[in-house]
């Protein structure tokens, strides 16, 4: 890669708002120094956090693989039985070539290499290690590849009673890994940011990001596929003293994650997070020493991601939970997280924490909607202030977050299920998005980017008719004398609302095109040709159904077309791109609506007539080029209209 190239590219992407130096600089060797492959995965809309491939695997690693010999023997729980702290990177090797592989095998069971990795990792833990290269190479870039597949690979409906004992037993292992972390032993505040000392007392957030709400989800394919399975440990236990009883009066048990969640409240795994929560310090919070407002570089900052790490897993699975067990813990986490996101400053929203506030905030949701229903309604309509807010912002990567966002409640949209965890009120933000006028924030800038103008697309069409003509006018005014590259984002993006128009706004976008149309010249002339063959297009395939919308429509868009080819003086490409234009849309018509093609040109055309004669245009005679000269143009006295044959 050109290093030149690479540090411009740089400089752009931390312009844009991307702050993490190392991110960005990953993000373009993936994306061979694209800036918009790159902007997607920082973006997190390409996904880069599963490596196909060794070389993938060891292109992102400052050191090589060391050869096997040098590791331990793996007898011992960490490789070696003279030292039980030792990392068995032998298995860590051969996890590595069963993992990323096209024909991938992972080990399963306690004794064998994820087993043996999982139990060293913890013994670390427990003797407050967290320095090892080795282990943080399995944790950050193995385990999360192997729980990944053993709970969502399309393959965990196959596998067999004692393969899915086997997936459990290392999520068991997994969670043992995780109460050793939220219990690693805390270093002196005087030490901390000296010599080894962690940065801040907290447990590291690579070994919780990711698996940890994996395994509890209730959503993975693993839980799924034993949904019907009933709880078989802690069946002695009374099950209001459970933090997951069995369900009751449910088909779906989800024996497996109940069964992690009571294993890990029994480890007083709730009263470890309660802990966290405690000790450290939200923003909102001032520091007891001094008296001062907390920033992000005190070592007791609570970060929201860390927040969010931690409450995530229990919003994954919160139709299970016992309330009377999860809150007296819990819920003054819940509290703290809640002034948090009601009190973060605009500089918040537009750094890197701005997804993790996002992802805090659905986490919150989740929990309410099982757990306490009073409250959510508040967060829903927090987290629409939130993305409001980072809407109404100029810096890039806060619209970008913020568009994402929209994405997602939009999908969550179209949940059917009302009980389900993500369902949102369709009515609620739909009305939302009209009363602050969100599409106007959006339009805000940045049109030029094609991830900005994909996301834009979705926008566009959930508003469908409910678009104001302002709104359309200012869309069609950003592409007024600017580069062709914007100028085809506009298009597209009206083109592709056109089909959930109302004749108002259908009609109103026209005017548009032929007022533009009177004073641009002939390479902006031939643009709106196609655009309004664009929309044309879209006209039938969005309304198959509905032939009499479709010929509404279909004949405003031959008259126009047609109107098009006839100014005097018009450039012959410009002819010839109506004519195409013209018979494509009939052709698109003939293979969609067959009955509704043979009207229109029954309507259209006029063979005979009363003179018995097929009538020609002199003034397209003259102007067509050779290609073209065999096409026959014909009027309807009846209609006014013309066809091009």
């Amino acid at each position: 890669m050109d290093s030149e190239a690479e540090n411009e590219n740089v400089v752009l992407l931390l312009g844009m708002g991307f702050q993490d130096l190392d991110e960005i600089k990953r993000c373009l060797r993936m994306a061979k120094n694209d800036v918009n492959v790159a902007v997607g995965y920082l973006t997190q809309e390409n996904t880069i956090s599963s490596y196909s491939t060794m070389e993938n695997l060891f292109s992102l690693t400052d050191d090589p693989p060391r050869n096997t010999s040098d590791g331990g023997s793996g007898d011992g729980p960490g490789g070696s039985e003279s030292n039980p702290l030792e990392f068995p990177l032998t298995h860590l090797y051969d996890l590595e070539s069963r993992v990323f592989c096209e024909q991938w095998n992972i080990p399963y069971r306690r004794d064998e290499s994820l087993g043996r990795c999982l139990l060293a990792c913890t013994e670390q833990y427990k003797a407050g290690i967290d320095n090892d290269p080795n282990a943080q190479r399995f944790l950050n870039r193995v385990f999360p590849e192997c729980m990944a597949k053993l709970c969502n690979s399309p393959m965990v409906d196959r596998w067999k009673s004692d393969v899915q004992q086997g997936v459990y037993d290392m999520a068991e292992m997994y969670l043992d890994l995780v109460l050793a972390c939220l219990q690693m032993p805390q270093k002196p505040m005087s030490d901390i940011g000296s010599g080894d000392a962690p940065s801040q007392p907290f447990p590291p957030l690579h070994v919780l990001e990711g698996a940890f709400g994996t395994v509890l989800d209730l959503e993975s394919g693993w839980a799924r596929k034993n949904q019907h399975m009933d709880p078989s440990q802690f069946q002695m236990t009374n099950d209001e003293e459970l933090l997951a009883p069995v369900p009751r009066n449910t088909f779906n048990r989800y024996g497996f994650v109940c069964d992690l969640l009571n294993y890990f409240q029994s480890k007083d795994g709730l009263n470890l997070i309660h802990g966290v929560f405690e000790r450290g310090l939200a923003p909102h919070e001032k520091v007891p020493e001094t008296g001062e407002q907390v920033t992000e570089v005190h070592p007791l900052f609570l970060s929201p991601r860390l927040m969010s790490v931690l409450l995530a897993p229990f919003g994954n699975c919160a139709e299970v939970l016992n309330a009377a067990i999860f809150d007296p813990a819990m819920e003054p986490c819940m509290i703290k997280a809640v002034k948090y996101f009601q009190s973060v400053s605009d500089e918040d929203l537009r750094g890197d924490n701005a997804q993790a506030i996002l992802d805090l905030i659905v986490t919150m949701e989740r929990l309410c909607k099982f757990l306490y229903t009073h409250l959510l309604p508040e967060m829903a309509e927090n987290r629409l202030k939130i993305v409001l807010r980072m809407l109404d912002s100029h810096h890039f990567h806060a619209k970008m977050t913020a568009l994402k966002e929209l994405m997602r409640l939009l999908e969550q949209c179209q949940i059917s299920n009302s009980n389900h965890r993500d369902h949102f009120n369709e009515a609620l933000l739909v009305s939302w998005l009209e009363k602050n006028h969100v599409l106007m924030l959006t339009l805000d800038g940045n049109i030029d980017n094609v991830h900005y103008c994909d996301r834009l697309r979705k926008i566009l069409d959930a508003l469908g008719d409910r678009l104001s003509l302002q709104e359309i006018a200012k869309m069609w005014q950003m592409q007024e004398g600017q580069n062709s590259h914007i100028v085809e984002n506009v298009h597209c993006l009206l083109s592709g609302a056109v089909g959930k128009f109302s004749r108002e706004q259908f009609d109103h976008l026209l005017k548009l095109v032929l007022k533009s149309w009177k004073r641009d010249r002939d390479r902006a002339k031939e643009r709106l040709v196609s655009f309004v063959g664009r929309v044309g297009k879209e006209v039938v395939r969005s309304v198959p159904k509905h032939a009499e919308k479709v010929g509404a429509g279909f004949y405003v868009i031959l008259e126009v077309l047609w109107n098009m080819s006839h100014e005097p003086s018009l450039a012959p490409r410009v002819v010839d791109r109506a004519i195409d234009e013209f018979m494509a849309l009939m052709e698109d018509l003939s293979s969609s609506l067959e009955c509704l093609a043979k009207m229109l040109h029954r309507d259209f055309s006029l063979e005979g007539g009363d003179s018995g004669e097929e009538l020609h245009s002199p003034a397209m005679s003259t102007k067509r080029s050779p290609g073209i000269s065999g096409r026959k143009v014909e009027v309807s006295p009846q209609q006014g209209d013309h066809i091009i044959r």
